[in-house]
């Protein structure tokens, strides 16, 4: 046996590749159900909401803009909302009376009418449960 030279091959990397892949993958599935919770909870049509109800629909916009974006990179996936919705966050929060005396106007003051937060907390353990879905 003298001189005989014994090769190994780890195969680490190859499994560590196929964890990354599969948590991307439950990170993916997370997200699209975080969306798809909070494009049902502004989906009801017309007429006003209450304040601290979600926003009715009226254009489609705010649920249009409901995305999630992914990077495998740095292995972050992030839920929330971006064009065309650009007045999401007027509704998530509310907005205070400014008035205008020039003008003598006033902009008017929007109650909140929260979807994200209370999706993200309703959703907490439904989103946990896909996130510790076994790899392999």
């Amino acid at each position: 046996m003298s001189g005989e030279i014994f090769k190994y091959k780890s195969i680490v990397d190859n499994i560590l590749r196929d964890v990354e892949k599969d948590e991307g993958k439950n990170r993916k599935k997370a997200a699209q159900h975080l969306v798809s919770k909070m494009r049902e909870k502004v989906n009801k049509k017309g007429g006003n909401s209450s304040p601290g109800q979600p926003p009715h629909r009226r254009s489609g916009n705010l649920k249009k803009g409901i995305t999630y974006s992914d990077n495998m990179d740095t292995r972050t996936t992030k839920v929330g909302v971006g064009p065309p919705a650009s007045h999401a966050h007027l509704m998530e929060f509310g907005t205070v009376e400014r008035k205008n005396k020039k003008q003598n106007k006033s902009t008017g003051r929007v109650e909140a009418r929260p979807f994200m937060r209370p999706t993200f907390s309703e959703e907490k353990d439904a989103v946990e449960k896909i996130l510790s879905e076994r790899y392999l």
